[in-house]
């Protein structure tokens, strides 16, 4: 299987398929740099005193969550685009799963499950499937 551009019926560029990833490096940018906030203040507040205070840092699926020692936590949710293949009323969608339906494209918009396609937490994107044999 291939994806193309709708409108333009060619595959996608190099550039293109990197230009995806781009919104992640941003966002991996600022996780990084809450980190180091939350780090300095940490240094800072206990100059003085040795610290056992610790970040501790986890992620799943695609939310990375920072928790300070007193239990003050950040949440960094990272729109990760996973394809998930055919739609299923079965499966549980998050933000940024890819899904085929009617032969189309969609990018989940708010988790979602259920027995029925619900279009308003979809968004359709400008690629066709050119099956090829």
């Amino acid at each position: 299987m291939i994806i193309y551009w709708k409108d333009r019926k060619s595959p996608l560029t190099a550039l293109e398929v990197d230009g995806n990833f781009q919104h992640i490096m941003e966002k991996l940018a600022e996780v990084e740099e809450r980190l180091r906030n939350l780090e300095s203040q940490m240094v800072h507040s206990s100059a003085n005193q040795p610290s056992t205070e610790k970040i501790i840092f986890s992620c799943k699926d695609n939310i990375i969550t920072l928790t300070e020692a007193n239990g003050k936590f950040q949440e960094v949710v990272l729109p990760l685009w996973q394809f998930k293949g055919n739609w299923n009323q079965d499966q549980l969608y998050y933000p940024g799963n890819l899904v085929i339906f009617e032969k189309k494209i969609h990018r989940c918009c708010e988790s979602t499950q259920g027995p029925q396609f619900i279009s308003s937490y979809w968004e359709r994107l400008p690629f066709c499937i050119i099956e090829e044999n």
